[in-house]
């Protein structure tokens, strides 16, 4: 019954393809289906598709595309689906890894580094490792410019007039820099 549904889907849709005068390769330009999936449909090859998900897109698109209203061919397509079974092994789910606390552990840098923290917890230590990256920064600057015993602080010197003889044996006064 799941593939007369699936060739009825697909027969409905190659008419109406066929009755616009559109050709396979049309289709897939328009939807970006590929031809591959769009003559699987219409051969209602239901192996040939990918999973249900993707093919409800596919015969959406298709159904547009030829002017077929896709409500009722997404409701027959929903008959043919088979329920989704997961395997055992991936149901149950997985134990949580156990909490440990600093309390009761002796080596408090690889508990920080253990998944037994939380994601709140990781938040806790997020500012604090920001502010200590911010405080080895200015340290690293602090050596690299900062102030050093021998140079000691430099003062600017006061501008004190120097006394020039010019060539006609006259003096004249200027301002510039003494030069001791």
């Amino acid at each position: 019954m799941k593939s007369q549904i699936m060739n009825q889907i697909g027969q409905t849709l190659q008419q109406a393809r066929i009755a616009r005068g559109m050709s396979i390769h049309d289709v897939a330009s328009e939807t970006r289906v590929t031809r591959a999936s769009l003559e699987a449909i219409e051969a209602g090859d239901r192996e040939a598709l990918p999973a249900p998900v993707f093919t409800r897109g596919f015969v959406r698109s298709f159904a547009i595309a030829v002017g077929v209203e896709p409500e009722a061919l997404l409701e027959q397509l929903a008959q043919t689906a088979e329920p989704i079974v997961e395997p055992a092994s991936q149901s149950a789910p997985r134990p949580m890894p156990e909490m440990a606390t600093a309390e009761h552990s002796s080596d408090h840098f690889a508990l920080l580094l253990s998944d037994g923290y939380s994601d709140s917890t990781r938040m806790r230590f997020g500012p604090a490792a920001l502010v200590l990256v911010a405080v080895v920064m200015f340290l690293a600057a602090w050596l690299m410019v900062g102030t050093s015993p021998e140079r000691g602080p430099q003062t600017a010197q006061p501008e004190t007039p120097v006394m020039h003889q010019n060539q006609t044996g006259g003096v004249s006064t200027t301002i510039g820099l003494d030069k001791r």
